[in-house]
């Protein structure tokens, strides 16, 4: 600070030296006198504002950010910026500025405050968020078995955050999964009869659990034409050996039936052959 010629000079403002500042005048021998004027000096300042949020949400959670401005004069207004892009502010100036939705995936990126007045503008640090979510996964299995050939299955996982554990399933009980997370399970096995049943794919997360479509495994065919089946469980089904059985019962009845009409009908021709030799 210097003073000359009756002016003050401050150099490198602070702002604590905003103050109301008066002149006094002094002659040799006499009381001060003070100017009738005064002068009130306010420095503008600004510092970085801050912002806070939770950096790991769930899919359909609540996503609150807060920011707060720092010290500043005048008030500033404050700004919430996704990766760079503005997406929500104060109305006027402000000392607090709150956002929230319900998170989606797609809210994962990085967010940060500004803070903006006379004195210029500055950004608070800059976080990033993190969407924890699962989309079910698919199964992709054959419908039709060859008893010795391979049996494979492929579990492929659907969007998720983090990658998920792949489980797969048969008949509700647990017979497959990745060795940690991932995005594809490949299972394989040689055939048996006992392969028929109902199988899905399971995916697991943070987000949650979410299977995917169950598909059944209906038919089992035999490497032999002589021992081929059709079956819908280990064992070949009863009531459709009891449906063949009937079937073969009925065309035994007609041709018992038939066979008289056949022998009747073979001596009536041989009958009009001899009678038209004896004319």
């Amino acid at each position: 600070m210097d003073i000359s010629d009756g002016v003050l000079i401050i150099h490198e403002v602070k702002r604590s030296d905003s103050a109301v500042y008066e002149c006094e005048v002094s002659l040799v021998d006499d009381e001060p006198s003070k100017s009738s004027s005064i002068g009130n000096v306010s420095v503008l300042f600004l510092d970085a504002p801050s912002i806070v949020l939770t950096t790991k949400l769930i899919n359909g959670d609540v996503l609150e950010i807060v920011c707060t401005a720092g010290d500043a004069y005048p008030e500033p207004v404050l700004e919430i910026y996704k990766n760079g892009k503005w997406i929500a502010s104060t109305n006027g100036t402000g000392t607090e500025l709150n956002y929230t939705s319900n998170v989606k995936a797609s809210d994962a990126d990085d967010y940060f405050c500004r803070a903006s007045n006379e004195a210029g503008t500055k950004d608070s640090q800059t976080m990033h968020l993190s969407v924890q979510f699962i989309h079910p996964p698919s199964i992709v299995l054959p419908t039709t078995l060859i008893n010795g050939n391979l049996l494979e299955f492929v579990c492929t996982a659907g969007d998720a955050y983090p990658e998920p554990v792949l489980e797969i399933y048969k008949n509700g009980k647990w017979i497959a999964s990745t060795n940690g997370t991932g995005t594809e399970l490949n299972y394989t096995s040689n055939v048996k009869a006992s392969d028929v049943g109902d199988y899905f794919c399971r995916a697991s997360n943070e987000a949650g659990t979410k299977d995917s479509q169950t598909k059944h495994l209906a038919y089992f065919y035999t490497k032999h034409l002589s021992d081929q089946c059709w079956c819908d469980s280990p064992k070949v089904n009863d009531d459709r050996i009891k449906i063949l059985l009937a079937g073969v019962s009925i065309l035994y009845g007609i041709f018992l039936l038939v066979l008289p009409v056949y022998f009747w009908l073979i001596n009536f021709l041989e009958y009009r052959k001899e009678h038209r030799k004896g004319m």
